[in-house]
């Protein structure tokens, strides 16, 4: 097994060290974008999702995670919630269960699949709020190893980890890992905590890993789906 190691970046009391290891009722219309990997989904039927405009008055941000059972015809059969902003559930909720695809053909012939639906509301740096949209199909697909020719990818934005106080006021430490996969275009998908100590800490650590971008593995001159293991440090000196 290899290791790719990031020097730790401290910000103020807190810093993040990571591993790359192979292996309101009312809302709001926002700006949507939609990625999709590693073939893509075609949409019969799709209800953009709104930015809740209480979401939008405190400026909040955040990242909701769907699984989705796609049927021979299309529709969704089954949704469930992998991971979830509160504030955005509903949103993402209310759109995606209204969305129909074209059949998804394996070697010409229709097949049930399984998608990962990734949601991320953002608001920095845009005149309006705005939805990205990223998919990743399951049929079956493997992601590939680093090493013997695949590059690993590379962190081009991270969300730093908020300073925790724990009920005596004092911040606290823990080391987490998160599994994850990093797709072609260079999401992270299949966000799933690997090893935590702390609830609190645990979902913090996978929110902010659900908004991470990286430059994608590379086999050659071509994007491809990897596997690696993201250790985030919370220090509270």
């Amino acid at each position: 097994m290899r290791f790719l190691w990031l020097r730790p970046k401290r910000l103020l009391s807190v810093f993040a060290a990571i591993t790359l290891i192979a292996a309101m009722s009312s809302t709001v219309n926002a700006q949507t974008t939609l990625t999709s990997s590693p073939a893509p989904l075609t949409f019969l039927a799709k209800v953009d999702p709104t930015y809740p405009a209480e979401a939008i008055a405190a400026k909040s941000e955040g990242t909701v995670v769907l699984n989705a059972a796609i049927s021979k015809i299309g529709t969704i059969t089954t949704l469930k919630v992998v991971s979830a902003d509160t504030i955005f559930r509903a949103s993402a909720l209310d759109a995606v269960t209204q969305w129909k695809y074209e059949p998804y053909l394996i070697d010409g012939s229709p097949t049930e699949v399984e998608a990962t639906i990734t949601l991320r509301y953002t608001q920095a740096g845009t005149n309006k709020p705005h939805i990205e949209i990223s998919q990743h199909i399951d049929p079956g697909v493997a992601p590939k190893k680093i090493g013997a020719g695949i590059t690993p990818p590379s962190v081009i934005h991270s969300v730093e980890p908020k300073e925790v106080i724990d009920k005596e006021g004092k911040p606290k430490y823990s080391g987490i890992v998160i599994n994850l996969w990093i797709d072609e275009q260079g999401n992270p998908i299949q966000v799933h905590l690997a090893h935590g100590t702390s609830s609190i800490l645990n979902n913090e650590a996978i929110r902010n890993v659900q908004q991470y971008k990286f430059k994608p593995a590379m086999e050659g001159t071509t994007p491809v789906l990897v596997p690696i293991n993201l250790e985030t440090f919370f220090n509270p000196f």
